[in-house]
């Protein structure tokens, strides 16, 4: 399953914690290399979406998820 924007904003809206996201292997979520707070979540085989994560609690499972840029980075 291949997520579209729309939808991937909506589950994103939707989740109760980061585990919400492991939990969908479609959407590919991981953590960026050399960065402290983000993320990335897969749109389509070409496309993914990077987020950063304002963690709200000290075990880094919940959160404010700031969508940064959509990229073509799987060109």
């Amino acid at each position: 399953m291949v997520f579209e924007f729309v939808e991937l904003v909506l589950v994103i809206d939707a989740a109760v914690d980061i585990n919400d996201f492991w939990k969908l292997p479609a959407l590919k979520f991981e953590k960026l290399r050399g960065y402290r707070s983000r993320y990335s979540f897969r749109i389509t085989r070409k496309y993914r979406l990077e987020a950063d994560i304002e963690w709200k609690n000290d075990q880094h499972t919940i959160g404010i998820v700031g969508i940064d840029e959509l990229s073509s980075h799987y060109q």
